[in-house]
């Protein structure tokens, strides 16, 4: 299957997330993979993954929201529409300031999870929005990579959108696939069509 999903450990070890084949767990220093069991993914299709400072790690699936497994208990849990994202197509994971986790959809825009309080709430400015990457300036904005929509600024503080949209040599909308933060810097790098 198609790699998707890729996310670095603190330990060194590599998540390798597929389109259908699930989660693989790769040493780089063996070159083994283990696989991960499938029985806790509604959805083998996994689009993004990151490790939270916290010790957990978030996997993004094509339909079934976010499957979450806590590495300290060795535990799974799901959270999808039924817990308050408003779509389930999940294509971009960040964690930003205040071990706040930034979650790009398709179609469904951007929500953000407050690790303190535990609250999920969705940005609904952004409703709409298909993101495929997400990074936070060194000035607390939220940058969004979109297809369709181009670059996108979110300030939390203004609660305010600022779009940067072009047109490619064809006329054709703007679709951004990456976004990197240069911290030293902190100018934004945008990969595009």
């Amino acid at each position: 299957p198609s790699v998707w999903g890729i996310c670095a450990t603190d330990n060194n070890s590599i998540w390798v997330g597929t389109d259908g084949g699930g989660i693989q767990l790769l040493n780089p220093y063996t070159n083994t993979l283990k696989s991960l069991p499938k029985e806790p993914f509604s959805d083998l299709a996994i689009l993004s993954a990151i490790e939270t400072s916290w010790g957990e790690v978030w996997f993004g699936t094509y339909s079934a929201g976010i499957t979450i497994y806590d590495l300290t208990i060795d535990s799974f849990r799901t959270v999808s529409s039924n817990q308050g994202l408003a779509g389930n197509d999940i294509r971009a994971l960040f964690e930003g300031r205040n071990n706040n986790i930034w979650i790009g959809t398709n179609g469904s825009g951007l929500h953000v999870y407050n690790h303190e309080t535990k609250q999920l709430n969705h940005i609904t400015q952004t409703d709409y929005y298909d993101i495929r990457a997400i990074q936070q300036d060194a000035d607390g904005n939220i940058w969004l990579a979109s297809f369709g929509d181009g670059l996108i600024k979110y300030s939390p503080e203004k609660q305010e959108l600022t779009n940067y949209n072009w047109l490619d040599n064809n006329g054709l909308t703007p679709v951004a696939y990456c976004i990197l933060h240069d911290r030293h810097e902190n100018k934004i790098w945008l990969g595009t069509r």
